[in-house]
Formats: C-alpha cells, sequence, structure tokens
C-alpha cells in the first residue's frame, strides 16, 4: 500500500482506494451544493410567480383601456 495525493493505492491494484473520510466530506460537499441550488430554485420560483403576476396585472389593465 502507498499513498499519493491523498490516495491509498493497494500493491498490484492500480485504482486508488479512498480513506473512510473521504466520502463523507463528498457526502457534505454534495448535500450542500443541492441545498444551495434547492434555495436558488426557490427563489427563482418566487421571482417568476411575482413576474408572472405583474404581466397578468399589466394585461388586464391593458385590456381596460
Amino acid at each position: 500500500m502507498f499513498e499519493d495525493e491523498g490516495k491509498v493505492y493497494w500493491i498490484g491494484t492500480c485504482s486508488p482506494c479512498f480513506p473512510a473520510g473521504f466520502s463523507y466530506v463528498v457526502v457534505s460537499f454534495n448535500r450542500k451544493l443541492q441545498d444551495d441550488l434547492t434555495d436558488e430554485m426557490v427563489g427563482l420560483a418566487q421571482q417568476l410567480k411575482e413576474s408572472s403576476l405583474l404581466m397578468s396585472q399589466s394585461l388586464q389593465n391593458t385590456e381596460k383601456v
């Protein structure tokens, strides 16, 4: 077994075996990324709804004139 750039290789293999903590870091990173994207999507959906309501009101006001 030898280590190179944080990856552990077993003698006789060419694929790295990542340390146990590595998976936790990857899962944590992906969870944070997913949460951030979800928050951004909620904000965008709210902006879309507000924009749609304003457009609808504008069209109604135009039809009255």
